[in-house]
């Protein structure tokens, strides 16, 4: 989680340091946002926290086709990248089947 000091002052939070009007990745974060110095820092707005942004509908599709494209070019299937997402995943199936000796 991507954690900023709102100070004039190097702080810690968990085991990262973070430098005055800095922001740094905090990665024990669910760790430690729930300690009494990390929730008194939040309370007294020394620390804010960024919101994790939401991906789009647009975002996950293109993910997910691109995570399809990856299984379709491992198990070695023929596919037309213009086809739809369900065809691909039948075209998916199939390569998998036949790749399996079925």
């Amino acid at each position: 989680m991507k954690v900023t000091n709102n100070t004039a002052n190097p702080m810690v939070v968990g085991t990262t340091h973070i430098g005055p009007g800095s922001t740094e990745h905090v990665a024990e974060w669910d760790t430690v946002k729930d300690s009494y110095p990390v929730q008194h820092f939040l309370k007294a707005e020394a620390i804010s926290v960024a919101k994790p942004v939401k991906k789009t509908g647009a975002e996950s599709e293109a993910e997910e086709r691109t995570a399809l494209f990856a299984e379709l070019d491992k198990v070695g299937a023929t596919y037309d990248k213009k086809a739809k997402t369900p065809d691909l995943l039948v075209i998916l199936e199939d390569a998998k089947k036949k790749a399996a000796g079925q």
